[in-house]
């Protein structure tokens, strides 16, 4: 997939494009992940935050 915007991949995600949600994971995954663990303190709970966000 060539490099889209996020609001690109977001449309392609309404349509069901699983790899356009891939590629936004690889781009925001792990900041989703820092945030997370910032205010829960625990790895695993960040973890579980993080995969929920997706």
């Amino acid at each position: 997939m060539q490099q889209k915007s996020d609001p690109e991949l977001i449309n392609l995600i309404k349509t069901g494009k699983t790899e356009a949600l891939e590629e936004l994971f690889h781009r925001y995954a792990q900041s989703v992940l820092n945030v997370a663990y910032s205010i829960v303190d625990r790895q695993g709970k960040a973890e579980e935050v993080t995969q929920t966000t997706f």
